[in-house]
């Protein structure tokens, strides 16, 4: 009888530490956000309404327009606002992104409770539910997702190469794994939203990324 008794409390003893390992992996906002950083407000998203209509009419008017990361952070914020505008500053409680060495870093922190599920299709609502599912319930309203990757040119449109990678709390997987789960399908990464600009080229300088509307 002592040795079974002893049995369960080296089980739960050894699942109450995979436990808390997986929350304190989950449960993890970086230090910018800490300190107040790059928050998102309804003052931030009014302001960013415009933002593509600008870059288009630059690249229209010059052949060639500079995006930064300043810029790349109200597109997508105005891109979030036109997906889901009664949502998106319940939704999105942080934003930062950032260009440099020829990289593109995307980094949020999300409410996931407050994303509408309703609008997403039946496969994406299941996958997404059971992803929600997982996690703890106060890691829910804070959670943090960084999208990496270096752009590349397919096409005519701008998508993360296949090294790039998405970060959920800590831990890192590659990002087209993650989005074959959610779409039940492969497809290449196009979280880097420049493609709906009539542009023909791009490159990266420093820490902008430059786009082209000629050969």
């Amino acid at each position: 009888m002592k040795k079974i008794l002893l049995v369960i409390v080296i089980i739960l003893v050894l699942t109450t530490g995979l436990i808390y390992y997986l929350y304190t992996r989950i449960s993890y906002t970086p230090d910018w956000y800490d300190k107040g950083q790059f928050a998102v407000d309804k003052e931030m998203i009014t302001q960013s309404k415009g933002t593509e209509e600008s870059i288009t009419a630059e690249l229209i008017r010059n052949k060639r327009t500079v995006v930064n990361a300043e810029d790349l952070t109200a597109f997508i914020l105005e891109e979030v606002h036109r997906q889901i505008p009664e949502e998106s500053d319940q939704v999105m409680k942080a934003l930062r992104c950032e260009v440099e060495g020829g990289q593109v870093l995307i980094e949020s922190v999300i409410n996931l409770d407050e994303i509408p599920l309703k609008k997403l299709s039946p496969t994406q609502q299941n996958a997404v539910k059971k992803l929600l599912g997982s996690f703890p319930e106060d890691s829910r309203q804070n959670f943090y997702i960084g999208i990496s990757g270096r752009p590349v040119l397919n096409d005519e449109r701008i998508e993360l190469g296949p090294e790039a990678k998405v970060q959920l709390g800590k831990m890192k997987y590659p990002l087209n794994s993650i989005l074959a789960q959610i779409s039940g399908k492969n497809q290449p990464a196009t979280f880097v939203p420049l493609n709906k600009f009539p542009f023909k080229n791009f490159h990266i300088e420093g820490d902008k990324i430059i786009l082209e509307n000629e050969d």
